[in-house]
């Protein structure tokens, strides 16, 4: 028991200190080639903070551990939105494009309702909800529209970054190289001693993915997204989470069942569902609260609540 609350603490080390690596290489390059913060967010930092998603569900899917695969992402996704973008947003008030809020996030919702729709078998007279091989590859064309509205959005936005004081390119793939290592490995410890801790005190698998696991694998998204709020970058630190979300369902989720269809009975996860559409929702009200763009301190405060209320249906269901 020690050993893992002592692997931890050093796994929240290695992870905070790859994030601070990787979100400095990953601006330094589009930097240099031209990109927009907000597509470096949508998609390389995305992409590599989802890793550990990726990873987790593709060994819970070959061991056909239900509850780890579909709990991790549900978890995940709501931890994602009511939590990281709270905590960013009491950091400093998170400014969207028009883009992000008028196409990124509708998206976020989408995938959401699409899962719900997959999953819930009993709206077609079963007992059980599931994700088959074939609802997988409905969930990966999906991710591949999404991937080209990326590149038609990279060729329509004429905003130039700034070019002043360029990182040397070593430097940037050292920092990125770095980043990716301390974001995998310190998820990686951090998950596997949680799951250790957990099981030991008798806490159900599906609880141990709604939680600590989900919580553990959006590590990298919430260190990420709180740099990039700390250093003013909102476009990063939204941009990861909407990223990451639309990644997680549409191309996480769907890799697992194709790997092996997703199956758990009944209402098991009806809460999660409902509060992962209601999160995503939530997400885009905000945004049109005001007339900039804004997620204020207080809408900050208000989805880390929301997140608390979660939390305690979830261990008093």
């Amino acid at each position: 028991m020690l050993l893992n609350v002592a692997l931890l603490i050093f796994g929240f080390a290695i992870l905070i200190k790859g994030a601070d690596f990787f979100i400095d290489g990953a601006s330094a390059l589009g930097v240099r080639l031209g990109i927009p913060q907000i597509i470096i967010g949508l998609t390389v930092i995305a992409f590599g903070t989802s890793l550990p998603e990726l990873f987790v569900n593709i060994n819970s899917s070959i061991q056909q551990n239900n509850d780890l695969v579909i709990g991790n992402i549900l978890g995940s996704n709501i931890f994602n939105i009511l939590i990281i973008v709270g905590l960013s947003a009491l950091i400093s008030p998170i400014t969207a494009q028009k883009s992000t809020s008028n196409t990124e996030i509708p998206y976020v919702i989408v995938s959401a309702f699409i899962l719900y729709v997959l999953a819930s078998d009993e709206l077609f007279g079963e007992s059980y909800n599931s994700v088959s091989r074939g609802d997988g590859i409905v969930l990966i064309v999906f991710m591949l529209y999404f991937l080209n509205y990326i590149y038609r959005l990279s060729k329509n936005d004429k905003s130039i970054n700034d070019r002043v004081d360029q990182m040397p390119i070593k430097k940037i793939i050292l920092f990125i190289v770095l980043g990716f290592i301390g974001l995998i490995l310190g998820s990686q410890w951090i998950v596997d001693s949680a799951v250790y801790i957990a099981t030991d005190l008798g806490i159900s698998q599906k609880i141990i993915a709604i939680t600590i696991i989900s919580v553990g694998t959006s590590l990298p998204e919430l260190v990420t997204s709180v740099v990039a709020a700390a250093k003013n970058k909102s476009d990063i630190a939204l941009g990861n989470i909407v990223g990451s979300n639309i990644f997680n369902i549409f191309f996480v989720l769907g890799i697992s069942a194709i790997i092996h269809p997703i199956q758990t009975s009944g209402n098991s996860y009806q809460i999660d569902y409902v509060f992962l559409l209601v999160s995503s929702v939530l997400l885009l009200i905000t945004m049109f609260t005001h007339k900039k763009n804004i997620i204020t301190k207080f809408e900050g405060a208000f989805m880390i609540l929301t997140y608390v209320f979660y939390m305690y249906l979830t261990l008093n269901g």
